[in-house]
């Protein structure tokens, strides 16, 4: 999962020297993005352990981050919030300040969303523990 690791560094190291002014908000939303992602992975990922299900989740926002389509974007996600039955995040909103603020957090949702593809075989309730771990470090 080390290519993940740097897939976010890179994330943040562009949000600091790239970003417009308020860096210390857009690196928290990078990081909430992550965590969103990585969440609702989670959620995904439950009993019947669909991959398929979050490949093409993926493949629908890679889209709408390439085109730059913010409405899309949020539609696919509250969508599969919804099919999940839970709340979606509150940070999701925030992603219509602009469009580097979308596709920061965008990115970095995508980023979470995928984090965890090698562990298939692991406890969920662990690998939930590890990642708590590597965000509150990070």
């Amino acid at each position: 999962n080390q290519q993940v690791g740097y897939i976010k560094n890179l994330i943040e190291i562009q949000v600091l020297y790239f970003g417009k002014g308020e860096g210390k908000m857009e690196q928290d939303l990078v990081k909430n993005g992550y965590r969103d992602g990585f969440f609702l992975r989670q959620k995904m990922m439950g009993p019947d352990r669909n991959e398929n299900k979050l490949k093409g989740l993926s493949f629908k926002l890679v889209n709408s981050l390439k085109s730059k389509d913010q409405f899309s974007f949020i539609d696919t996600v509250l969508r599969q919030y919804l099919s999940e039955g839970s709340a979606a995040p509150k940070n999701l909103i925030s992603v219509f300040s602009d469009e580097d603020t979308f596709l920061n957090y965008g990115y970095s949702f995508l980023t979470g969303l995928n984090s965890y593809n090698s562990a298939e075989g692991s406890d969920e309730k662990n690998d939930a523990k590890v990642k708590e771990e590597e965000m509150t470090n990070a």
